[in-house]
């Protein structure tokens, strides 16, 4: 996050995507740190991914997670202004 706010200046949507990623990556480690001999959450899938198979990943875990939020397709596609075809 420091990268993209004195590297790469950014704002608006981007910045909240990033901002949420950055949360996702602490809830993860949260959770691994709190794990005794569960699994544990792992982002080894990632590796030898295409750019565009990684777009499809995270765009499927935003969706998710404003599904998880809401627990309404209705509502995910009104706070995402998004076709409800989609």
């Amino acid at each position: 996050m420091e990268l993209a706010k004195f590297k790469f200046p950014i704002k608006g949507e981007r910045l909240f995507v990033i901002d949420e990623y950055v949360k996702n990556l602490e809830y993860i480690r949260k959770i691994n740190s709190n794990t005794l001999g569960g699994k544990k959450e792992s982002y080894d899938f990632a590796i030898n991914k295409t750019l565009d198979e990684l777009r499809g990943v995270f765009k499927n875990t935003v969706l998710r997670y404003f599904f998880d939020q809401t627990n309404s397709v209705d509502e995910v596609v009104k706070t995402l202004k998004m076709s409800s075809s989609s």
